[in-house]
């Protein structure tokens, strides 16, 4: 029978004590019979330095995730394209298939969840809208100042032209 792990490693809005970005794996195994619940499927989660992002790292994660579940998944599902070297070199490396796919149903759910329960509650914790807030407060800030500086540079440019006239 199949094994389907689906399969998430990207930054989380959680800041570490240096104040970068924390990187998590997420592992969903993919329901493969109809008696089989999301709650009784396998899941695992590990967080990663942002200074320890790597296909070893990775691959450590998983090897550590298929000893908890005593099992190796025969396919990986993952949906992030841009970390498709990464987590194909990983899959490679372990001899095990791997697939950039949409159909991540139960990687989605529990990712959503851990949005809402799981990283709220973790030190460094960063609402998104509070930084989202923020940047657009920055971004308006930079705008003002950017047309300011150029109001002054427009007047230092017409005062020479002035005594650039003025002398000839």
């Amino acid at each position: 029978m199949t094994l389907i792990w689906e399969l998430d490693f990207y930054s989380r809005p959680i800041l570490d004590e240096t104040g970068k970005r924390l990187w998590e794996v997420v592992l969903c195994e993919a329901p493969n019979r109809v008696d089989q619940t999301l709650e009784t499927c396998f899941s695992y989660a590990e967080f990663c330095p942002n200074t320890q992002v790597n296909s070893l790292w990775l691959q450590g994660a998983l090897e550590r995730a298929m000893e908890q579940s005593g099992t190796k998944p025969t396919l990986i599902r993952f949906f992030r394209r841009q970390m498709n070297n990464m987590i194909t070199k990983t899959c490679g490396d372990l001899g095990i298939s791997c697939v950039l796919s949409r159909r991540t149903i139960v990687l989605h759910e529990t990712l959503k969840h851990r949005m809402t329960a799981v990283y709220p509650q973790e030190p460094g914790y960063e609402d998104r809208i509070d930084y989202l807030k923020d940047r657009n407060q920055l971004t308006k800030e930079s705008v003002r100042q950017f047309k300011k500086d150029e109001q002054v540079r427009q007047q230092e440019m017409n005062s020479q032209l002035e005594q650039i006239r003025h002398v000839s």
